[in-house]
């Protein structure tokens, strides 16, 4: 029986376009978690290259739902996020940029410190920033500009 559902699952992913409206996120990632690795490459793939054709100001709104949404899936968002990373990786060089791009964006204007803490334990790209600022955690905007501008230039 639990084979029947996942089966289900696969076939819905395979065929649903992916969510990118704020709140309705959540639900569909975690669907795709029930999937195979590469099952789950190729429909983050299709989500990235969404949120790729999406102008600037809904791209920001996708990309701050997509991060909230992982953070809600606690753990499980580390699988996912290191298979966006792979599906990322198979696209062209552009999307990784616009990518990084947005989600320095959402961080930077969108996102509460609160969150961006919590991101920086499932986002590799946002571990490095320092959280040495005394009384309340998170980065200095210096150690944000370097690190989120490095983040850009890393490949």
């Amino acid at each position: 029986m639990v084979q029947t559902l996942r089966t289900r699952r696969e076939v819905k992913l395979h065929i649903s376009p992916p969510r990118l409206e704020p709140g309705s996120q959540e639900e569909w990632f975690a669907d795709a978690l029930a999937l195979p690795d590469e099952r789950l490459r190729e429909a983050l793939r299709r989500q990235i290259e969404a949120e790729y054709e999406l102008p600037t100001h809904e791209r920001r709104r996708a990309v701050v739902g997509r991060l909230r949404a992982w953070l809600r899936l606690g753990e499980r968002a580390h699988r996912l996020v290191a298979a966006y990373e792979a599906a990322t990786a198979s696209l062209p060089r552009r999307y990784e940029v616009a990518r990084l791009e947005a989600e320095r964006d959402a961080i930077m204007n969108e996102l509460s410190r609160s969150e961006f803490e919590a991101l920086r334990r499932v986002l590799p790209w946002l571990r490095t920033w320092s959280t040495d600022l005394g009384e309340e955690p998170g980065p200095s905007e210096t150690d944000r500009t370097l690190a989120l501008g490095g983040a850009l230039m890393v490949r």
